[in-house]
């Protein structure tokens, strides 16, 4: 497998209802991220370093810090690293379901 980022996760809560978790995490990338998924939505803020995401159906996005972006449920995508950093993670995701499936 590719090098992944380090993801450590610093909250999580079984909200909303019995079915679903939201979670926080920091995720902290030195070689970006291969194609992947998550079982629910994405919202990450970029607090240091540049990157490009890349999501099926979408443009490219250039990221720096202070930039953010939402990736919906089961939609793959890949982040290139131009340099190191950290970025906080939110997601809603289905509760028994891992929090990422590389592709």
């Amino acid at each position: 497998m590719p090098t992944v980022p380090a993801i450590t996760t610093l909250h999580r809560a079984e909200f909303p209802g019995d079915r679903y978790a939201t979670v926080m995490v920091l995720i902290e990338n030195a070689a970006g991220a291969p194609r992947h998924t998550h079982p629910g939505l994405e919202m990450t803020y970029i607090l240091e370093g540049e990157y490009t995401l890349m999501v099926d159906g979408r443009a490219d996005q250039n990221l720096k810090p202070g930039d953010w972006f939402e990736v919906p449920a089961e939609v793959p995508h890949s982040v290139t690293c131009h340099k190191p950093g950290r970025a906080l993670g939110h997601y809603v995701v289905e509760k028994d379901k891992p929090l990422v499936s590389w592709l």
